[in-house]
């Protein structure tokens, strides 16, 4: 978050143009990525940030650095399950609050149903694996 804000008060990089996850399971690693985007300089930078690979990994948040961090911190933490410490609404954005696991982790394993409907995510002939199978 230091860095961040350093880089946004120092060196004038407005916003955060892109924030996200990546699972390096072969690593046993996530990342979060981020794009800071300077309109003074217009150049882009991006930093990444590596995470052991469990349950429960956590980082600072930025949204109170970059407003537009809010959404997207929420967007990482509901597919990939990484969580944004001081974020101010830390809940799933696209799942609903009870679904089970997260949809962009490598291994992940859509179910079969969701509150008994049947959950028909792939085409036939597909694989029902997960994470960008």
């Amino acid at each position: 978050r230091e860095v961040i804000q350093a880089l946004r008060d120092e060196f004038e990089f407005q916003t955060v143009a892109n924030l996200g996850g990546i699972d390096y399971i072969e690593e046993k690693q996530f990342a979060v990525f981020y794009h800071l985007f300077s309109y003074t300089h217009k150049v882009v930078v991006p930093l990444k940030v590596f995470l052991p690979r469990e349950d429960g990994v956590s980082l600072p948040s930025v949204a109170s650095v970059y407003k537009a961090a809010n959404w997207l911190e929420r967007e990482t933490y509901d597919m990939y399950g990484i969580h944004f410490e001081g974020h101010p609404d830390m809940r799933r954005i696209l799942c609903p609050e009870d679904w089970e696991g997260y949809p962009l982790r490598k291994d992940y394993k859509t179910p079969d149903y969701y509150r008994g409907i049947p959950v028909p995510l792939y085409f036939e002939g597909e694989s029902n694996g997960g994470g960008g199978h």
